[in-house]
């Protein structure tokens, strides 16, 4: 594994999780999550080494790390993201520090997932590096 990668890559959690507490990703998350996979999935495969486990941990990181900031500042994420509450409550649940916490993982999962699909599909198409 490529612990300086993932770790690095990780990074792009907290920039989203700052972003999102500001209310600044309304309407294009999505968008800006799968940007941040592609160029996940670019650095993942020139790096090497295990991609899905890289991939998988990259993305969990990226989640726990988004979760982290987002509960830490949770009463700002919900001033600036009031669909996003309103949306949380009406599916019967609180939205509280335990619920964003708690949701990092299984999130992280996913979109650890999806990072490693990326890369499958990125490997078939990128050339290796040439070993000397």
């Amino acid at each position: 594994m490529n612990w300086k990668t993932i770790f690095s890559l990780s990074l792009f959690g907290f920039l989203m999780g700052i972003a999102s507490i500001f209310g600044y990703t309304k309407g294009i998350e999505w968008i800006l999550w799968t940007v941040i996979a592609i160029i996940s999935a670019v650095v993942i495969n020139k790096s090497g080494g295990k991609l899905f486990l890289n991939s998988l941990l990259t993305g969990i990181g990226m989640a726990i790390i988004n979760s982290i900031i987002q509960a830490a500042f949770i009463d700002m994420y919900k001033q600036n993201n009031p669909e996003t509450t309103q949306q949380v409550q009406d599916g019967a649940l609180e939205f509280t520090v335990g619920l964003v916490l708690l949701m990092g993982i299984p999130i992280g999962i996913v979109y650890g997932l999806f990072i490693a699909l990326v890369v499958w599909i990125f490997s078939k198409f990128m050339r290796k590096p040439e070993m000397a």
